[in-house]
This record gives C-alpha cells, sequence and structure tokens, in this order.
C-alpha cells in the first residue's frame, strides 16, 4: 500500500492515509475529502520505480467496450486458457442487454473481475476526446471512475475511446484521475503499436482488430509483432471488442503461439507493476532507460533515443530513423530521412531528406515528396518544398520549391522554383542579377561587379578585376587590367 497525503474537508486538518499500491509514492489531492475510501482524482505529483524493470517481453489482451459476448465467449475461453485480459468499461451502456450488440450488467463485469480480470476506465458516453473541451473531457474521465469505484471496483487505469492523437492536454488531464491511458494505434498511421522498454504510461500503444487476424495476412502481422516484442524484449497489446468463432479460433492461435515462446500474458497494471523503467516529476519531465522526455509534447518534447534527439514541442515525432537530431518547435515532425539535423521551427517538418542539414523557420519543410540526398537548406524557408540530391540552398527562400540536383544558391530568393541541374545561382534583393562581390588582394586591388555586359576597358582602374554576365546570363566572366595596362578577359563559370 502507498501513503496519500490529503486535506481534510471539515477540519483542514492535514491527514494521512494509504491506498492501492499500485500508485508509487506522492500524490496531491484534487478535491478535499474526509476519508480515504472518498479518494477520487489526485494529480501524480512524482513517479519512481526502481526496483521492478524486467527487460523482457510482455504481451496483454484487452476487450473495449464491456460487449456481453466478452462474458458468454471469452470469458470461458480465457478460463480454459488459464489466462486473463483487461475490460475497459465504457458506462453509459452498462446494462444495456436489449440494445445489438448486448452490453454486460455490472454482475457480469464483477464475474470478470473476480476472475482476475483488470477492470479499467474507458469513458462515460465513449466520445473521441480530441473533440472535447476540458471541462467535458474532465467529466468523462473523473465520472467514469467515480462510477466503477461507486460499483465496488478499482480502476487504476484508462483505454482511451477513438484514441487516434488524443492530445497532450487530456493526457495530462488524465494523470489526474488514473495511473496510465492505452490508446489504439491504427496500421495505418505508421506508427509501431510496440511499447519500448521505457515508455509514457499515458501514451501506451496497442494493435488490435484494424488489422483482421482472422486472415492469413492479418494472423502473418500480429506474429510478426510478437516475433519482434520477443526479439526487442518489448510490450505488445492487442485489443478487441467482441467474441467470434473466428476470432477465438485466430486469437488462439496468437496465445499458443505467444505462450510457445515463453512470453508472460498480464493485463496492464501487472505489466506497469513489473516494466516502469521510467521517472516522472510532473506532466513535463520523465526519464526512461533509453529516453529523456521534457515537455507535453505527448511525451517527446525532448526524446534522446536510439540515435535520435528531438527538442522542442513535436520535434521529432513520427519520425523513426536513425541518427536524427530536430530542434524545434514541429522540427522534423513525420519527417521521412536519416541523419538529418533540423534548427528551427517546421524545420524539415514532414520532409523525406536523407543526410541532410535544414537550419531556419521552415527550412527544408515538406521538401523532397521522394527521398533526397546530401541537401544544405540556411535560411528562412530556405529549400522548402524542394527536392534534389547534393544542393546548397543559402538565404531566405534559397532553393525553395526547387527540383534540381547538384546546385548552388546563395542569397534571397536565388534557385527559387530552380529545375535546371547544376545551377549556380547568386541573387541581391531577389533579382535575378550577379550579387556586387568585393574583395581585397592587395593594397590597391579590388573586385568589383555589375549586372551585364563587360565594362569598357577605359573605364577599369589598373589593377582592378571586373566581373560580368554575358547577354545570355548564362556565363560569368571576368575582365582583369593589369598594372602595364594590358585588359584580359577569361570565363569564370558556366551557369547553364
Amino acid at each position: 500500500m502507498a501513503r496519500v497525503t490529503w486535506i481534510d474537508g471539515d477540519s483542514g486538518d492535514t491527514v494521512q492515509g494509504v491506498i492501492d499500491d499500485n500508485f508509487i509514492e506522492v500524490y496531491q489531492l484534487r478535491d478535499e475529502v474526509t476519508v480515504a475510501t472518498d479518494v477520487i482524482g489526485f494529480t501524480i505529483k512524482k513517479q519512481v520505480r526502481t526496483e521492478y524493470n524486467e527487460h523482457k517481453p510482455f504481451f496483454t489482451i484487452c476487450f473495449d467496450d464491456n460487449q456481453q459476448s466478452v462474458h458468454t465467449g471469452w470469458r470461458p475461453f480465457f478460463a480454459n486458457k488459464g489466462i486473463v485480459g483487461c475490460l475497459p468499461i465504457a458506462i453509459f451502456h452498462v446494462g444495456e442487454t436489449e440494445l445489438v450488440p448486448p452490453y454486460m450488467t455490472w454482475e457480469e463485469i464483477h464475474d470478470m473481475e473476480d476472475d482476475g480480470w483488470e477492470i479499467m476506465g474507458h469513458s462515460m458516453t465513449h466520445q473521441a476526446f480530441q473533440t472535447l473541451g476540458e471541462e467535458e473531457a474532465r467529466y468523462e474521465l473523473s465520472e467514469c471512475k467515480r462510477i466503477l469505484i461507486e460499483q465496488g471496483f478499482n480502476p487504476i487505469n484508462f483505454a482511451w475511446p477513438l484514441s487516434e492523437n488524443v492530445g497532450d492536454e487530456n493526457r495530462r488531464i488524465c494523470r489526474e484521475y488514473y495511473r496510465s491511458s492505452r490508446g489504439y494505434y491504427s496500421p495505418v498511421e505508421n506508427k509501431s503499436p510496440l511499447n519500448e522498454h521505457s515508455f509514457n504510461p499515458f501514451d501506451i500503444k496497442s494493435a488490435g482488430e484494424r488489422v483482421d487476424i482472422t486472415t492469413q495476412d492479418g494472423m502473418d502481422w500480429i506474429l510478426g509483432l510478437v516475433d519482434q516484442a520477443y526479439d526487442e524484449n518489448r510490450w505488445l497489446i492487442w485489443t478487441g471488442h467482441a467474441w467470434t468463432a473466428n476470432f477465438e479460433t485466430a486469437l488462439e492461435e496468437v496465445i499458443d503461439y505467444v505462450q510457445a515462446k515463453g512470453i508472460e500474458i498480464l493485463t496492464i497494471n501487472e505489466v506497469l507493476n513489473r516494466k516502469w523503467n521510467y521517472i516522472e516529476a510532473g506532466s513535463q519531465f520523465s526519464v526512461g532507460e533509453e529516453a529523456v522526455r521534457i515537455g507535453l509534447a505527448d511525451g517527446d518534447s525532448l526524446v534522446c533515443q536510439d540515435r535520435r534527439t528531438g527538442v522542442g514541442r513535436y520535434a521529432g515525432e513520427g519520425n523513426r530513423e536513425l541518427g536524427n537530431t530536430h530542434v524545434g518547435y514541429f522540427a522534423g515532425r513525420f519527417s521521412e530521412g536519416m541523419g538529418m539535423v533540423s534548427l528551427g521551427e517546421y524545420a524539415a517538418y514532414q520532409s523525406g531528406h536523407q543526410y541532410s542539414v535544414n537550419v531556419g523557420f521552415k527550412a527544408g519543410m515538406q521538401a523532397a515528396p521522394v527521398n533526397s540526398y546530401y541537401m544544405v537548406n540556411v535560411g528562412n524557408q530556405a529549400g522548402e518544398d524542394a527536392y534534389g540530391n547534393a544542393t546548397i540552398n543559402i538565404g531566405v527562400n534559397a532553393g525553395n520549391g526547387g527540383s534540381a540536383e547538384n546546385c548552388i544558391h546563395i542569397g534571397n530568393k536565388a534557385g527559387y522554383e530552380n529545375t535546371i541541374d547544376g545551377n549556380f545561382e547568386v541573387k541581391q534583393n531577389g533579382e535575378n542579377v550577379l550579387a556586387l562581390l568585393k574583395g581585397n588582394f592587395g593594397t590597391q586591388d579590388f573586385i568589383h561587379g555589375c549586372p551585364d555586359g563587360a565594362a569598357v576597358d577605359g573605364d577599369l582602374e589598373n589593377s582592378m578585376a571586373h566581373f560580368y554576365l554575358d547577354e545570355s546570363g548564362d556565363t560569368l566572366n571576368v575582365k582583369v587590367k593589369y598594372s602595364d595596362g594590358t585588359v584580359k578577359t577569361g570565363v569564370v563559370a558556366n551557369l547553364t
């Protein structure tokens, strides 16, 4: 049991008591209460778990929404297999046995708990939390917990209904009532449903029925995840809803495969008691075996793991490649490349660059719809919407929208929407001219330039080099007047 301190609502005295030891160390109650059994909502201030950090795989099975077929079908099947699962309860349909599908009664839910199943919160009305305001979200979380406790249950953990993109604000509120929250990840989101050894307890992932395991492709997919969980010591959760004979046959094959590998099948709470390599101080700082997180960016505001570093809200979220550094709000979010350095708000956001450097607001943003390599984009929106290999864009909007390779663009809008490979372009103030170049070559020697056309020989001073473009603008030339008055002309670079 864990010791809890709260304020007595009548006397105002500080009171200590104990609650379930699944909660770890220090709590601060949201509401004033008079007896320990009235404890409903609280904010976890710090969780530190060091005595149990088992680096091994686990498998968990959940059935959301309390459909009655879970009681009539899965309950005896699980009892026969000698295992238990998790049952997230959506309050609004409890006891609705005449609906199609019918839902469990409170008595039937107690039957499940008596068998060892973990009863979890699953909201009051089963709405998508991403559509709710704070007051509505708090009601769905707290009232669900209150009613479950009123019915004699102890809901420690929560499962999000319709859980894509629930958001960090909802996770923050959930921390006030539950130990963890589990999502339901779709394969089309291109995210792994496996939980790593250290993980955010309010962003627990699960696989589920959006991949049909009664098909051969679906079975291959789930068994492949079991293999990966076993090889990498990860936690795999499978989430279903109702019992059918076909699903029983398929799930039995999965369970037998899991057990043949020696992977334990446990409830979410049992796994959290054994796989909790995570230090949390409030909602904004945590340290795991392979990750450090600061902030509320879905648990990933600062991530250092797998040779990846992300600093800033949503920095690097969705990027699962190696060797990347993303710094700034949305920097590198949903990018596909590896070996990337993205510095600045939206830098390399949704980019497909490989081995690239993007520095500046929107630098390299949404660049490379197909993978491009060795790009350097420096400057506000430099290389935005661009793709191509081995290109350097330096300056505001330099290379923006370009699609060429082996180019160098320097200056405001240099290479803007360029499609010519091997292009070298220098711009000033966005004008299609060669920027004024000045350099000191000794005491009196200077280099200066003009937009186009060569200077008249007589206008050149001795020891002066004059750079100019030809009439087509495709060639950079130089005219040099030596100290003895001799004038020579040469080609510096072909700009096509």
